[in-house]
């Protein structure tokens, strides 16, 4: 398979540095309007959704437990979406995944009627579970987990963590929420027009 691929270059520039200093500059001093706000609070959102996603699988591979991907799972990434941030989340998954594999144990070796339970909807089920006890009790007092040493932040996150809002700081430890005020605080925005 051979593969070969031409970037061209926009009139003006002689050449690709003089573009990307160019670009690099006009995302910098780009004022926000209310629809890129939105734009980036959706990009956010199902950015991180995807982060869930790929930890829960792995957190469910690493344990053997099916999973079944449906809306019932869904709903509870949503409602951990905003509220956690990713190190929070993976504690949760890795904690349910305990629980989780005992249950699976115990239906493998009793005589119980354990006939009528979807073994890939356990997993799913403590979590709802877990989310709702913590939500009544204390939904300040959460633990985190560093992420897998397989984890790896985006290039996008590091580019805006870095050239736009001017930290290091990683956005394992930021819900989406926290993420958008911290962009919105370190660059100019007109919500009005």
């Amino acid at each position: 398979f051979d593969h070969h691929s031409v970037l061209v270059i926009p009139s003006g520039y002689e050449s690709i540095d003089d573009w990307v200093v160019e670009l690099f500059k006009e995302i910098k001093e780009h004022k926000l309007s209310l629809s890129d706000i939105k734009d980036i609070e959706k990009f956010l959102f199902d950015m991180r959704f995807s982060e869930i996603y790929t930890l829960a699988e792995f957190v469910c591979e690493s344990n053997k437990i099916p999973l079944s991907k449906d809306n019932s799972l869904e709903f509870e990434f949503i409602r951990v979406t905003d509220k956690y941030n990713l190190e929070q989340i993976y504690n949760i998954f890795n904690y349910k995944a305990i629980y989780t594999t005992s249950i699976l144990y115990k239906m493998g070796t009793s005589d119980n009627s354990f006939n009528s339970i979807r073994k890939d909807k356990i997993f799913t089920k403590n979590i709802g579970y877990f989310i709702t006890r913590i939500d009544q009790k204390n939904p300040d007092q959460q633990y985190s987990k560093a992420l897998p040493l397989s984890w790896e932040n985006s290039e996008f996150e590091q580019f805006v963590s870095a050239h736009i809002i001017g930290s290091a700081e990683k956005w394992d430890r930021l819900t989406p929420k926290q993420i958008i005020s911290r962009w919105l605080d370190a660059v100019e925005y007109d919500i009005e027009g």
